[in-house]
């Protein structure tokens, strides 16, 4: 859950901005291992669900099993620590991180910093109720609390 009574500062933001870089590259990389198993493991568990597998194929779904499991497990812990550090996954995919912030002035509101890794050193932002795919450059940092 977003923390929206404590939003965050940008710079604050750039200082997570490694820990988060690191999370995004342990997701990428379990995310590609857990796809490259996902179509044997859903063919196993059809054919189990049928009756229709032999001794060694159901001593590879109960192993793949251990593995979907870890990696669910390796999954909600690092939503967790997102989630400590006050943001969302807005995307598991692209590892698309999103934080409230703040937009200073008379027409002051909350939206999200929204990120990448492969954004870089790049910001974006979108209004609230909006998705990650309508997220638009920080241009002008200065605008943000």
């Amino acid at each position: 859950m977003v923390n929206t009574l404590s939003p965050l500062k940008i710079n604050q933001f750039r200082k997570m901005s490694p820990l988060l870089n690191s999370i995004a590259r342990t997701l990428i990389e379990a995310w590609r291992d857990f796809i490259s198993i996902r179509t044997i493991y859903e063919a196993l568990v059809t054919k189990s669900s049928k009756g229709e597998l032999t001794k060694e194929e159901m001593k590879r779904l109960e192993v793949m099993k251990a593995d979907v499991k870890a990696f669910n497990d390796l999954i909600s812990g690092y939503l967790g620590e997102v989630e400590k550090l006050g943001g969302i996954v807005e995307g598991l995919k692209v590892c698309a991180f999103g934080f409230p912030i703040v937009i200073k002035g008379s027409a002051a509101r909350m939206v999200m910093l929204s990120w990448t890794p492969a954004d870089g050193d790049t910001l974006y932002f979108h209004e609230v109720d909006e998705s990650f795919t309508e997220r638009q450059p920080i241009i002008n940092e200065g605008v943000f609390i």
